[in-house]
């Protein structure tokens, strides 16, 4: 949901994946010129013109209308759809909508929602909610396990979350740069210029790689393009560097 996005890192800041695995041997892939995949169908909708009942509340939420979409849902609180779920878990762990803060509020409705469909941003939302102890008894190992599941099920933000463990060693994970590659590359391939870069990153820096600016150039230039700033600095130097070794060859 798009304003899940926008507030993604305020929370913080399945068996292919084991914690401490062997590093996982690393492929070149292609990247995708996929932009990022809308998980909310209401969001891609310009105008809630054509929706009713619970619909027109979830589209209200989506476009941060939560005052609104709140008032427009609360007859269908109860109701068993996970985006309504988690609509709820998610105003009552912000505090939005006219609702106050309320983090077991706010996991019993993330539970509601993965139970019924496994909600992919319900178990992001919900892992972070365990790390911090919110809520729930902290606990990091069902903090892994949700991240993971999200992750495995393409919620982008997991990915990215997922491959900066793998790529610092974070929160229980060994330092491993192959399945920080993996999750980059899958978050990249749904258009998240901040995976791009992290890829970028690993290239100009030989992490688990070979240092290599036309690589790193290359995947710098893709996140730029997808709007990160910080990449368009990065490009430039690289740029530089590779015009003077093509100039002395």
């Amino acid at each position: 949901m798009r304003n899940f996005k926008n507030r993604a890192l305020i929370i913080a800041i399945g068996s292919l994946l084991l914690v401490g695995c062997a590093s996982t041997p690393m492929k070149d892939l292609k990247p995708s010129e996929m932009l990022v995949s809308q998980q909310n169908k209401y969001v891609q909708m310009e105008s809630s013109k054509d929706l009713t009942g619970w619909e027109k509340g979830l589209w209200e939420h989506a476009h941060e209308n939560y005052t609104l979409g709140q008032k427009l849902l609360e007859p269908y609180k109860d109701k068993n759809v996970s985006k309504i779920q988690h609509a709820y878990g998610f105003m009552y762990q912000e505090g939005l909508g006219g609702l106050k803060k309320d983090f077991k509020k706010a996991v019993e409705h993330y539970k509601r929602a993965i139970k019924i469909d496994n909600y992919s941003a319900s178990l992001y939302n919900l892992s972070f909610l365990y790390r911090a102890g919110r809520g729930v008894q902290k606990d990091m190992d069902k903090y892994l396990e949700l991240l993971q599941k999200s992750a495995k099920q393409g919620f982008v933000y997991a990915q990215f979350n997922l491959a900066d463990n793998y790529h610092f060693g974070r929160n229980g994970l060994s330092e491993d740069f192959g399945m920080a590659y993996y999750w980059y590359q899958q978050a990249s391939n749904q258009g998240l210029a901040r995976a791009s870069r992290r890829i970028g990153w690993m290239y100009d820096r030989g992490e688990g790689f070979e240092q290599n600016d036309e690589k790193a150039f290359y995947w710098h230039k893709l996140a730029a393009k997808r709007g990160n700033k910080h990449s368009r600095g990065d490009m430039i130097r690289l740029k530089s560097i590779l015009y003077k070794k093509n100039k002395n060859r």
